[in-house]
């Protein structure tokens, strides 16, 4: 007899030899999460920025609370007016022209949403290399 609850098997010739306290598990619908924002390069990445529990990330507040108070500092202590490239995923607030308008300005040149081929999944190296499979 086998009990099964995701990746959490248990296996027995009877129910009688599992105990019924982990017969059962608990699980939640909604477990706990964070919202965090960060950056890497070849060479380093920046600090993580968590942001705060119920905020809605829009385009302002992630100009405002990712690319101004974090990326903006770091780049420049990091990078020291050297050339370097910004990419994004496709998230609606790193799409918006509010985004793209802060990215002219202030890197030195960004991956814009035009250069993303249409319908393709995200070619991110944060998705692969920090969240990825490991």
């Amino acid at each position: 007899m086998a009990y099964n609850c995701q990746n959490s098997r248990i296996l027995a010739p009877d129910q009688k030899f599992i105990s019924s306290s982990i017969r059962t598990i608990k699980l939640t619908q909604k477990p706990t999460s964070v919202m965090v924002w960060g950056a890497i390069t070849s060479d380093g990445r920046t600090p993580v920025v968590f942001i705060d529990k119920g905020v809605i990330i829009n385009k302002e507040v992630y100009v405002e609370s990712t690319l101004e108070n974090a990326l903006k500092p770091w780049a420049g202590k990091r990078f020291n007016g050297a050339h370097w490239v910004s990419q994004q995923d496709s998230a609606l607030s790193h799409k918006a022209k509010m985004t793209s308008e802060w990215l002219k300005l202030n890197v030195p040149e960004f991956i814009s949403t035009e250069e993303w081929p249409t319908s393709s999944p995200d070619l991110n190296p944060m998705d692969f290399c920090i969240y990825g499979p490991s």
